[in-house]
C-alpha cells in the first residue's frame, strides 16, 4: 500500500516494501563490504569509532521522519547525525528538510562508505539585497556567460579536479547524478524538474514535491566551462553544495558566484543556502542564522513557488549585462523588504568552501575517534573476516 501523505505532500508513512524499494536502488558499497548485513557494519563502525556512537544513526527516511517528529533539530548536538543508507529518495528527503548530505569514506581505501547528514548549527545565508558585486567582478563578468542545469556531469567532474573526492565519492556521484535525472526528466511539467511543486501530493517519480538537484555553469567566450557549482532546489531555496573555478580564467568563481545570485533573485528566491560560515561568504554579504531561525525560513521557502525554468530558459535575461543591470538591485532589494528579510550574500560551499575543505570533514567525520581509530577499523575487521557475514 502506499504511504499516507502529509500536509507538505511528503511520505508521512513509509511502508516495508517501499522502504525494499529504497534498498534496491542504493549504490553498492566496496565490493568486500557488499553482503556484510547492514547491521553488523553498524555494530563495528560504533565500536572503533567512539564519536559515531554520540551521533544519531538514521536508518531511513521512515525514521528520519519519526526523529523530526521527535524533535531531532533541537535535540540534535553539533552538527551532525550519520547513516548507511544511500537510498535516492531517502537523500532527497533529507535535502528537503534542510539537510546537506556529506559522505565520507571509513579508514580511506576500504570502500566503506558512511552518510553525514549535516545540519547546521550555524548557517550562512545571503539575502541578495546585500550582495556585494566589485567594480573588477562587474567588468569581467562581460567575458563569460552563464547557463542552467546544461552541464551538471562536467561540474561534477571540475569539483573533483579541483578539489578531490572530498565528500564527492562514488555512492554520492550516483546519488546525485539520479537525482539530477530524475528532475529532468519530469521536464514535460518543467516546473517541476527545477524545485518547484506541481499541486498538492508527491511529484511523479516520487520524492518531496519541492525537491530538485541543480547546476549553474560559467562559460568563456571560447565556450569552455571555467566554473560551476551543484546543488539543491527546494521551492524558493537554493542551496549550493560544491563549487569549482579555474585559475586560468581569473575571476570566474566570483563571476559565477555574482550571477548566479541575481539569476536566483529574478527567478524569485528567497534567499540562497550557503552553508558553513566562512569569510569568503561574509565578504560577498553573507550573514548567518542559528539552526531554529534558519529552519524557519527554509521551510517557508520551500513551499512557494520559484521561476527558475523560465529564467533559465531566457538566454537574453542570462546575459551578465542583463542580470548586472542597477535595476535587477533595486529589484533584489525592494523583494527583500517586502518578504520581511534581514541578511546578507555569500560564494557557494565548494571554492574553497564547506565541501572543499576535505580534511576539514574527515576531521570532523573521526570526531574524537581519529584517523588512528578509522586505521584500526580497516585492520581490524579485515584481519577477523568480520568484512563478511557470520
Amino acid at each position: 500500500a502506499a504511504g499516507r501523505h502529509s500536509e507538505d505532500g511528503v511520505d508521512d508513512d513509509v511502508d516495508d516494501a517501499e522502504l525494499d524499494a529504497d534498498a534496491a536502488e542504493e549504490p553498492s558499497q566496496g565490493s568486500q563490504w557488499a553482503d556484510c548485513p547492514r547491521d553488523r557494519v553498524h555494530t563495528l563502525i560504533v565500536q572503533q569509532i567512539p564519536s559515531y556512537s554520540s551521533r544519531p544513526y538514521i536508518r531511513d527516511r521512515r525514521e528520519l521522519r519519526q526523529k523530526l517528529a521527535d524533535g531531532l533539530e533541537r535535540k540534535l548536538r553539533g552538527d551532525f547525525c550519520w547513516s548507511l543508507s544511500f537510498a535516492p529518495l531517502f537523500i532527497e528527503r533529507l535535502c528537503y528538510e534542510g539537510f546537506l548530505p556529506i559522505c565520507t569514506e571509513i579508514a580511506g581505501g576500504t570502500g566503506l562508505y558512511v552518510l553525514l547528514p549535516k545540519l547546521h548549527m550555524r548557517r550562512c545565508i545571503l539575502e541578495f539585497a546585500n550582495l556585494h558585486v566589485g567594480k573588477s567582478t562587474r567588468k569581467r563578468a562581460g567575458n563569460f556567460s552563464l547557463s542552467v542545469n546544461t552541464a551538471f556531469d562536467r561540474v561534477v567532474s571540475g569539483c573533483i579536479a579541483q578539489h578531490g573526492e572530498d565528500w564527492l565519492h562514488p555512492p554520492m556521484r550516483s546519488v546525485l547524478t539520479t537525482l539530477f535525472g530524475r528532475a529532468r526528466a519530469r521536464a514535460v511539467a518543467p516546473a517541476a524538474a527545477l524545485g518547484v511543486a506541481e499541486g498538492a501530493g508527491a511529484t511523479p517519480g516520487g520524492g518531496p514535491p519541492h525537491t530538485a538537484m541543480a547546476s549553474f555553469e560559467l562559460w568563456d567566450a571560447s565556450g569552455e566551462l571555467v566554473a560551476g557549482e551543484i546543488g539543491c532546489v527546494n521551492g524558493q531555496c537554493y542551496t549550493s553544495f560544491s563549487g569549482f573555478h579555474s585559475p586560468a580564467a581569473s575571476g570566474s568563481g566570483t563571476v559565477q558566484l555574482v550571477l548566479t545570485a541575481r539569476v536566483l533573485q529574478r527567478a524569485r528566491f528567497a534567499f540562497w543556502d550557503l552553508g558553513q560560515e566562512f569569510e569568503y561568504k561574509t565578504q560577498l554579504g553573507a550573514s548567518v542564522l542559528g539552526r531554529a531561525q534558519f529552519l524557519e525560513r527554509f521551510r517557508a521557502a520551500r513551499a512557494q513557488a520559484n521561476d527558475l525554468a523560465a529564467v533559465s530558459e531566457d538566454s537574453a535575461l542570462l546575459q551578465p549585462a542583463e542580470l548586472l543591470r542597477p535595476h535587477a538591485d533595486q529589484h533584489a532589494s525592494a523583494d527583500a523588504a517586502g518578504a520581511g528579510m534581514t541578511g546578507r550574500a555569500r560564494e557557494p560551499a565548494g571554492r574553497g568552501g564547506e565541501t572543499a575543505r576535505p580534511s576539514k570533514h574527515q576531521r570532523q567525520a573521526r570526531e574524537g575517534g581519529g584517523a588512528g581509530a578509522a586505521t584500526e577499523f580497516a585492520s581490524h575487521t579485515l584481519a577477523n573476516g568480520q568484512s563478511q557475514p557470520a
